[in-house]
């Protein structure tokens, strides 16, 4: 009877030893995967806030060439406006200032919609780097 006792209790501690190499190896290749997906969602973020700034690098630039555009073509219609000035009729004129007042309000919408994209790129930009911090601090 002590025989059996022994051999099933050495049998019971081969099994334990055996679930505690296969959870140990579980648990490493766990951890190994962990890593990786952390490597990985670190290039991704800064993947993401490198095109975020690459983005807003581009609307800067097609906004500040479209403002210039407009401001030449305002300077180009006040200089006209001047110079027929003494000779233009009245409805002339009006139509003129129409011109400079709608070209006005579509400088006004182009700077207030980059003033918009510029505020989003920056919120965007910044929970881009607070998703870093929390990421670290886990």
């Amino acid at each position: 009877m002590f025989s059996e006792v022994h051999r099933f209790l050495l049998q019971r501690h081969a099994d334990i030893e055996r679930m505690r190499a296969v959870h140990g190896r579980k648990t490493k290749l766990r951890e190994e995967t962990l890593a990786e997906v952390m490597r990985m969602l670190d290039h991704d973020t800064m993947e993401r806030i490198s095109q975020i700034q690459k983005f807003t690098d581009e609307v800067e630039g097609t906004t500040s060439r479209k403002i210039d555009m407009m401001q030449k073509q305002i300077a180009e219609i006040q200089e006209t406006a001047l110079l027929e000035a003494g000779a233009a009729s009245p409805e002339a004129k009006r139509k003129m200032q129409f011109k400079l007042d709608r070209l006005g309000s579509e400088v006004e919408v182009v700077r207030s919609g980059l003033v918009m994209i510029a505020d989003l790129a920056q919120i965007m930009a910044g929970d881009s780097c607070s998703d870093d911090d929390s990421s670290d601090n886990n």
